[in-house]
Formats: C-alpha cells, structure tokens, sequence
C-alpha cells in the first residue's frame, strides 16, 4: 500500500498534467477557430509545396484572407498529395479569353459581393467596353481582369502596391498603352502615358500626392473603359469642372460641339498633355478662326482683362505682406484680399463663356473689395510715415541730451583736474 503522502503528490501531479493538455487543447482550439479562413486553406491545400511563387504571391491577397483557394479558379482536389489525383479534377491554366467570365462568377454575384460592398456589374461593364468588344472579336492580347489587378496576389484598390491604386493607374495602364508596337499593330498611337505625365494632372498626383487627381480611369472608366465620344468630352471634364462645364454652354462653341463640329475642351487643352493657362493657348484660336475674326480679338480682350486683375491682386498682396511685417495687424485686410482673390479666380471659368462683358462683371467685383483693401492699407502707411517722422525729433532730442551730458562731463573732469591735491595745499 502506498504511503498516503506519495499518493497525494502522484494524484495533485496528474490533475495539473491534465489541466496542462486540457488548457493546450482549449488554446489549440481558439487558435484553430479564430485563425483566418484563407490561412487555414493554405495550410491544408496540397498545391502550396509544387506552386511556391504563386503561394508567395497570395501570401498578401485579399482572395487568400477570403478563403478563396487555389481549386476555386484551377479545380483540382486539394486535399490529394499525389500530384495525379490533385490533379484529377479538370485543373487547367485559365485560358485568357475565359478569365472576364471566370472572375465575374464570384464578382457578379450579388449575394457573394454584397458583404463586401462590391459593385456586381463589372462583367457587364467590362463586356460592353471596347476591351471586352474586342476580346469577343477573337484579339487575345486584350486587357482582362488579371492584366490590371493580377492573376495570383490580387490587393485591395486602397493598397498602395496594387496596380489599380491611383497612383499606379498610369503604369497600369501605360503597360500596354505605351506599347509602340502593340499600339501599331491595333492601328493606334502609345504616345497617350507619356503625354499624361506632362500634364497638370500628372502634376498633382505625382508631385503633390492628391489621389483624386484624374487618372485614366478617371475620364475613360475602369471596367467600362471606352474613349470619350466627341459630344461628351465637355461632360467628361465637367465631372469635375463643373463652373466650367456650365459656362461653357452658354458660349459659341457650346452649339458646334452638340453638332459633332468642335471638340469641346480638347480643342484647345488638349486631351493628355493638358496644361495650366499654357502661353500658346492663344495659337488654338487659329486653327480655326483667321485673326480678322472677333473671336481671337475678343479672346485677347477676356485675357488682358484677367492678366490686369491678377497684377492688381499681386501688387496689393506685396503691400498687404510688407505691413504685416512692420507690425500692424492686417487681420481684416487680409479677409477683404482673399475675398477679392476668390472674385478674381472665379474669372477663369467664366471665360469660357466667351463673353468679355461677364468678364467685366467678375473683374469689377474683384476690383471693388481691393480698392477697399488698397484704402485701409494706405492709412497703414501714412501711419506708418508719421512714425517714421515721430522719431525725427525724439532722436533730436536724444542727441541733445547726449551732447550736453558729454559737456557735463568734460566740464567736471576738467575741474577735478585743475583742483590742486592734498600735498600741494601743505
């Protein structure tokens, strides 16, 4: 019989072990429950070991953290290890003429999307741009899903490393839109990437990082991607520029465009290389009108008119800048500049009216809220000369006084020095 003291430690040893393997097994369990579907998918599918590239790219996809497994595009079992059975079940490389109707088996389904928030009609979309036309003409070196977003490592759009982020759509696009010979098999230029990088849109997403700056998908769509008809170029642009867009139907052109006889915008900005206020702008009216018509002349008055107010707001912010700095407060001043500046920028849309004296309007509201501002300042300013003459007589004064102090002084070193000396009064 065993002594009751061993007994008790042998029992009090086997009830920890087995808290230990129940705490190990509950701990395994949460692990198991909680680890990602996609990761779990991995870890079991039999593909991983042969397809180390494409499992080092799904490491990051937003397919894999879904649970979307390797079989779901490819088939085949991935529970087999014998390289014959995984690939039993019809696995295939998917032929890219099929890829569209592939990806559009999950991304069309409304019920599979609508966790996610996902538009369902990209397939639609995609089939009726001129991409999907011509994939249905038999051209299989058309753009499909897996050109612009990737076969395997597939990433969200608001993922700086995905082809799709804004800032990569250029590349994205310009990878076979920059193509020389791609191009000129199709009949087309591949100059388009390259001009866009000139452009003031380039500028602000490159150089400044707005990522709402327009891209190409931005004027030709992404999944419906189509080039801008001749008649809706203007609302194309308008999308964003918006005054403009308004404006610009109430002028001459508004008509000729509707006709097809004009090219809205592009006429004179261009398409991809659009630059802001360009110094030869005024070289476009020639193309079409000779310079005896009132066109070009009314163009040259609408431009002198805007360059006049911008110099008058310039001048008056070099005053409004040098006063601030010398002290006084141009709070107020300063509200009444930006004021006049808002006015004199709103000029630049109405322009394109074509109408000098809508023109005239906006510049004169600018032009009364600067005189308003040019009045204040100039009270700084006298203000400021009469400081200036304040001190005329202070600094009088002060050399006065310095003067006659240096007088005292001299006057009493010299008595001091003449005073004889103890000595000498003995």
């Amino acid at each position: 019989m065993e002594p009751r003291r061993l007994r008790c430690a042998t029992d009090l040893t086997g009830a920890v072990s087995s808290c230990r393997g129940a705490a190990a097994i509950g701990f395994c369990t949460v692990l198991f429950l909680t680890a990602p579907r996609g990761l779990a998918a991995q870890e079991t599918s039999s593909c991983a070991p042969c397809h180390e590239k494409e499992r080092a790219q799904e490491e990051k996809s937003v397919h894999l953290r879904e649970g979307v497994a390797c079989t779901d595009c490819h088939g085949g079992d991935p529970k087999e290890i014998d390289k014959g059975r995984a690939h039993a079940d019809r696995v295939k490389k998917v032929p890219h003429t099929e890829v569209p109707k592939l990806c559009g088996g999950c991304h069309a389904d409304v019920r599979r999307m609508n966790p996610y928030g996902l538009p369902t009609d990209q397939l639609s979309r995609y089939q009726t741009s001129r991409h999907g036309e011509v994939l249905a003409q038999g051209d299989t070196e058309v753009a499909t899903c897996t050109d612009c977003h990737r076969a395997h490592g597939v990433l969200s759009v608001k993922s700086p490393d995905s082809p799709v982020y804004p800032r990569n759509v250029p590349g994205t696009c310009g990878r076979c839109h920059g193509d020389e010979e791609l191009m000129k098999k199709r009949g087309k230029k591949s100059t388009a990437p390259a001009l866009y990088r000139q452009s003031v849109h380039a500028a602000l997403l490159f150089d400044k990082g707005d990522l709402s700056a327009p891209t190409c998908a931005t004027c030709h769509g992404n999944h419906g991607a189509v080039p801008p008809g001749v008649r809706d170029i203007t609302h194309v642009c308008g999308k964003c520029h918006v005054k403009e867009h308004e404006v610009f139907e109430r002028s001459p052109h508004f008509q000729p465009t509707r006709q097809g006889d004009f090219k809205g915008c592009v006429q004179c900005h261009t398409n991809h290389k659009i630059l802001k206020s360009p110094a030869d702008i005024r070289k476009k009216c020639g193309l079409c009108h000779d310079e005896d018509h009132p066109g070009p002349k009314r163009f040259d008055a609408i431009f002198a008119r805007i360059d006049r107010g911008e110099a008058a707001l310039r001048r008056t912010g070099e005053r409004l800048e040098e006063l601030t700095r010398a002290g006084f407060h141009t709070e107020d001043d300063r509200v009444l500049w930006e004021q006049a500046k808002t006015a004199n920028r709103q000029i630049l849309p109405g322009q394109h009216a074509l109408d000098l004296k809508t023109v005239e309007d906006l510049a004169s509201t600018a032009e009364k809220t600067l005189a308003e501002v040019d009045r204040s300042l100039e009270e700084k300013e006298k203000s400021k000369r009469v400081r200036r003459l304040a001190l005329v007589p202070i600094w009088g004064f002060l050399v006065v006084m310095a003067g006659l102090f240096w007088a005292k002084r001299k006057a009493v070193e010299k008595r001091a020095g003449s005073a004889p000396s103890p000595g000498d009064r003995e």
